[in-house]
């Protein structure tokens, strides 16, 4: 059995170098046959405003998961 798996990929609310929301890079990742992908977003406070809480950071990356997993179903 094989598979196609994307190990190494980024979405634009965690890595400021993507411009993919979580829903689109699911969906197109789905399009063209992968079975995995590994979302390796950065969720640094780089690139952040100073305001941005601890709390707040772990929000982020509450509903980038949430938002992955709903694209995926």
């Amino acid at each position: 059995m094989k598979y196609k798996t994307e190990l190494h990929c980024h979405t634009e609310i965690g890595s400021p170098c993507s411009d993919e929301s979580e829903k689109n890079t699911v969906e197109k990742y789905i399009k063209y046959g992968y079975d995995t992908i590994v979302i390796t977003n950065h969720f640094s406070y780089s690139g952040r405003d100073d305001s941005t809480s601890y709390d707040d950071l772990v929000d982020i990356i509450g509903r980038a998961v949430d938002a992955a997993k709903e694209a995926a179903d």
